[in-house]
């Protein structure tokens, strides 16, 4: 239970430290008054007789649980700094504490014992072993790594709420959703999901959710379908739907592979001679036309805009994004979920298929756009460009030759022509280290500027 005026007083100190004196105008002198009245003025009437609430706040109220936070803020300060400079891992939901440790039995019991001490009002019921629940996730360390799964408590399985209750229509469909989105986030692997999925099944039948069988059945066989195809991390027995980093690591490096292929594809069906002559039209018909300014890496790759076509161009920088933003989306929303909303658990399946849907076309753009600038080209190009007749002329065709260099050298490094030390790298990192190398520029988003100018 909260005590009220050292609630207060934390409070106070919790918005001084975090550096409020005021909050929307309103000064933390006046904040604390309307707090003491929030907390102090609760009463109720029991056999005839008014009491009021001398310890703790009202049951339910927002405000209640704000301040029970910010007083376990000042609790856990100490134990979060231990915790974080051995790196372990601390969580809280109110007064759930969750952590890891590498030391003793005894180092734990002592840490916990002076936690108790901090104040008589808190007093920590603990559980320590590889296997702990924390709220309604069951938490296995299997050497070392941590693995989860659905926790069920044996007072309250199977019973949710029976279904010939008196309650609206959605709340039963909504409890079939909640246990799904459960069985989706917390399974690490694909039998834990299918064991979940069963016993979801027995205890939905049990409680007379029968009218609804149907329903849950599709909900069940669109999950699962979904989880199925997306495929397994290499060198893993199982699908881990935890690993989902991992999952697109590899996409990524499927996308690499892909486009080596497709290049080598493209070498041996057609020279592309009749392309690279038009390329070289192209350039020329810049040469003489624009004066780029090398002071900007931007001017210089809006020159590559009229070497390569401008539509593929852009349709390779589209793709490429919606890529890497879907992979982050996906991470985000599936390990980083706000777990006091309801998951949109379909939302994130659809952008999963779509990632495994456009990983194979993120390059295909790509190879469109490489000029084949072989060396009889490049000659071409030295031999056919008009003479410049003074100096600016000799420097815009110095510049756009270099402009072509950056082009070959990045297609180069790109489909493997020059050997990488990158090549198992993420996409991100190689197109970083292409870039550096080719052209000496290191801010990705200078490039990107003229990619989608």
């Amino acid at each position: 239970m909260l005590p009220q005026e050292e609630s207060l007083d934390i409070l106070i100190e919790f918005l001084v430290q975090h550096g409020y004196q005021k909050v929307q105008n309103i000064p933390i002198d006046i904040i604390r008054k309307l707090a003491l009245i929030v907390i102090k003025e609760n009463v109720f009437v029991y056999e005839k007789k008014f009491y009021r609430q001398v310890i703790g706040g009202a049951m339910g109220s927002a405000f209640t649980l704000t301040l029970a936070n910010i007083f376990m803020w000042k609790w856990e300060r100490q134990l979060v700094h231990r915790l974080e400079v051995s790196n372990e891992i601390y969580g809280r939901y109110v007064d759930d504490i969750f952590f890891t440790s590498n030391d003793s039995f005894e180092s734990i019991d002592q840490m916990l014992d002076e936690a108790n001490n901090f104040h008589p009002n808190i007093k920590l019921v603990r559980q320590i072993g590889r296997s702990v629940p924390f709220l309604d996730v069951f938490i296995h360390n299997s050497k070392g790594a941590l693995k989860t799964s659905v926790y069920h408590k044996e007072a309250a399985e199977p019973y949710v709420v029976p279904f010939g209750s008196d309650h609206p229509g959605h709340v039963f469909r909504n409890t079939v959703d909640t246990a799904i989105t459960r069985a989706v986030r917390y399974s690490t692997t694909l039998l834990e999901f299918e064991e979940e999925i069963r016993q979801m099944k027995l205890m939905f039948l049990y409680n007379g959710y029968v009218p609804l069988k149907n329903d849950i059945e599709s909900n069940f066989s669109i999950v699962e379908q979904a989880v199925l195809e997306f495929p397994p991390v290499e060198n893993l027995k199982q699908i881990t739907l935890q690993n989902l980093p991992s999952l697109i690591d590899q996409a990524e490096n499927d996308c690499m592979k892909h486009k080596r292929n497709r290049i080598r594809e493209e070498r041996e069906l057609e020279n592309r001679r009749d392309e690279t002559s038009h390329l070289i039209t192209e350039l020329k018909e810049h040469m003489s036309q624009h004066n780029v300014n090398f002071k900007d890496i931007s001017p210089v790759l809006k020159s590559l805009l009229k070497v390569i076509p401008h539509r593929a161009l852009q349709n390779y920088s589209n793709i490429h994004r919606e890529f890497l933003e879907l992979c982050q989306t996906v991470v985000k929303h599936t390990l980083h979920i706000d777990r006091s909303s309801p998951m949109q658990y379909d939302v994130i399946l659809v952008k999963m298929k779509r990632i495994s849907t456009i990983k194979t076309k993120v390059f295909d753009d790509l190879i469109k756009l490489k000029p084949t600038m072989d060396n009889e080209s490049r000659q071409k190009i030295l031999v056919h460009t008009m003479k410049p007749t003074d100096k600016t002329a000799k420097v815009t065709e110095e510049r756009n030759y270099y402009a072509v260099e950056i082009c070959k050298g990045i297609c180069d490094k790109l489909d493997g022509s020059d050997p990488d030390p990158l090549i198992h790298s993420s996409i991100r990192e190689q197109v970083r280290y292409t870039i550096c190398e080719a052209t000496g520029i290191e801010n990705l988003a200078t490039f990107y500027e003229g990619w989608t100018s």
